[in-house]
């Protein structure tokens, strides 16, 4: 709870909750993925285990067939040696060997997905123990995730809007130099 209290940002956050998870599951690696504030896509925000962020890949669309799965049920789901490499691919580069248990980290009052987390075990994991561990113990960093997030969507709100209005004053400017007025 201390460490968390001095984070501020979905990354420092999420690195917490990656590498906590990791440590009290006995995970080989935990990726941690949050919806982007500007766009309709899960962006690994923090990462544990050796070698854990070379295999991530940066993002992946809300329209990944899993994607839909976990923002629609938010439900945990255990995927099997023999079919991560076929439902990962889009998340993870090169998963390390073994099963890989998603759980979804949704804050309490309004059930919103804060974070999608990917555990993967040598030997699979007893599912459901396994995932309400890991709810109940990050269930602290779920609200702040949530601001931090929602502070992050206003700060790319703002910057867009910033951009649209200097995009329009380089378009005034520019209309300005080339009219004569004289003519």
């Amino acid at each position: 709870a201390s460490e968390l209290s001095a984070c501020e940002t979905v990354s420092q956050i999420s690195a917490l909750v990656a590498g906590w998870s990791a440590s009290e599951t006995g995970a080989l690696a935990a990726f941690c993925w949050t919806p982007d504030p500007a766009h309709p896509l899960l962006v690994c925000t923090g990462t544990a285990g050796e070698g854990a962020r070379k295999f991530a890949r940066r993002s992946v669309s809300r329209e990944d067939p899993l994607a839909q799965e976990v923002l629609r049920d938010k439900r945990t789901i255990l995927i099997e040696e023999v079919q991560v490499s076929r439902r990962l691919k889009s998340w993870i580069a090169d998963p390390p060997a073994g099963s890989c248990l998603i759980v979804p980290l949704t804050s309490a009052p309004s059930d919103e997905l804060a974070a999608v987390l990917l555990l993967f075990f040598a030997i699979p994991p007893r599912t459901e123990a396994v995932a309400a561990r890991v709810r109940e113990g990050l269930a602290p960093a779920a609200a702040p995730l949530e601001r931090a997030l929602r502070s992050e969507r206003k700060t790319a709100g703002m910057r867009q809007a910033i951009e649209r209005l200097t995009a329009l004053y380089d378009l005034s400017k520019a209309f300005g130099s080339t009219i004569d007025l004289a003519e």
